[in-house]
């Protein structure tokens, strides 16, 4: 019935495809597929592994000044519409500076753990410089070494954004997804753009 499978080895042997199914030291095939499909996972965990930190030393966070971004590979040039906050009062202050500006704000809550939350931290990097955006002022918030700002501002999930237009938020979400982000944060400049001129 099973065709012949040859094999090479020190003795060439002959083995049958039946042979190589039947059951070796009482344990049958099918049985241990079953055993396989039928193993309880709950009962197995891997120790918990921490991911590395970020390389950015705690110094370089400083509360409302320019930042340093978090990866290697993001551009060392110093970006001035993008800083850090730590605590109410920073926020409160940078709400007040863009309200007399007339500026939008745009907070980042992020951790330096988060994949996801690089990969949108990244992005806002790379657009902050655009033209543009010359009107807007992005912030992030460490998740870690925030504890207070990101309990008042009820964070519970990474990364969150939110968009202020002067001292109104206009938008708050969770999620990585870089086009989501630019459609959002363009209908806010062009929204914005309509309560000014209007």
């Amino acid at each position: 019935v099973f065709p012949k499978l040859t094999l090479t080895g020190a003795k060439k042997a002959q083995k049958t495809m039946a042979d190589l199914l039947r059951p070796k030291r009482g344990v049958a095939l099918p049985l241990l597929i079953v055993a396989l499909f039928s193993w309880d996972a709950g009962s197995f965990s891997l120790p918990k592994k921490s991911e590395p930190r970020s390389p950015i030393p705690r110094n370089a966070m400083t509360s409302v000044h320019p930042e340093v971004p978090p990866m290697d590979e993001m551009p060392q040039t110093e970006q001035p519409n993008v800083i850090s906050l730590r605590n109410e009062a920073d926020l409160a202050e940078v709400l007040e500076r863009v309200t007399k500006t007339g500026q939008i704000l745009v907070v980042d809550y992020y951790a330096p753990w988060c994949r996801a939350c690089q990969k949108l931290l990244r992005y806002m990097h790379k657009i902050a410089p655009e033209p543009k955006l010359r009107n807007v002022e992005f912030a992030t918030v460490d998740f870690d070494r925030s504890e207070e700002l990101v309990k008042s501002r009820h964070v519970d999930r990474l990364p969150t954004m939110e968009i202020y237009c002067g001292q109104n938020l206009k938008q708050r979400w969770s999620g990585a997804n870089t086009r989501r982000f630019s459609e959002r944060l363009e209908s806010a400049i062009d929204e914005f753009a309509g309560v000014v001129s209007g």
